[in-house]
């Protein structure tokens, strides 16, 4: 689902959260030239639990400090 023309919304309803889940929204992404993708789980306790941000064209680094993911954007602004 497309919303505003700006954001990807893909609703998935399974017990088992897969990965391939995310980068099936990011073919997604790259084939409409959107940047932003929401994979959102209903088959989670919480649906809060269950909503997974998907970006289209980030890069990113390991802090190796702390071994966590930091997204920048392509302009150099830490996300």
């Amino acid at each position: 689902m497309k919303i505003e023309e700006l954001v990807l919304v893909d609703n998935k309803a399974v017990v088992e959260w897969n990965p391939i889940f995310e980068a099936q929204m990011l073919t997604y992404l790259r084939l409409t030239g959107l940047k932003l993708g929401l994979v959102i789980n209903f088959g989670e306790r919480h649906v809060s639990s269950g909503i997974h941000r998907v970006v289209n064209g980030l890069q990113e680094q390991v802090d190796l400090r702390r071994g966590v993911p930091r997204v920048r954007s392509a302009d150099g602004y830490q996300l």
